[in-house]
């Protein structure tokens, strides 16, 4: 539910997600070295960003708890300032499930933009 919040889950959406693969040692110990190892790549590529050529779409839920808009998608935008930003006012961390006409009308953008 904080994953979600302040929407809710789907009906059914736990016992499809496959939680249970998420608590095991064995991917928390994964997932923990991931984390660590992230932040020296993620400055890797922001000095990459401007030779991106390609169509951008920026989708983020102003009120995500999971990943922080101000320090994600907000900064984003600004060193990509030819990308499509739409900061999805009262979503949370799932708009791919929560704010779908959203999600849809940004990927028929870059559609059109790549055809």
């Amino acid at each position: 539910s904080r994953i979600f919040a302040p929407q809710t889950a789907p009906k059914g959406y736990l016992a499809h997600v496959g939680a249970e693969l998420a608590i095991r040692a064995k991917t928390i110990r994964a997932n923990a070295a991931d984390i660590d190892a992230l932040k020296p790549y993620l400055l890797d590529m922001r000095s990459k960003y401007a030779n991106l050529k390609m169509p951008v779409e920026i989708l983020h839920g102003t009120d995500d708890g999971t990943v922080p808009i101000h320090i994600h998608s907000d900064r984003l935008a600004r060193a990509l300032p030819h990308a499509s930003y739409e900061r999805l006012n009262g979503i949370g961390h799932m708009p791919h499930h929560c704010a779908q006409p959203r999600l849809l009308a940004a990927l028929h953008r870059l559609n059109a933009q790549l055809v």
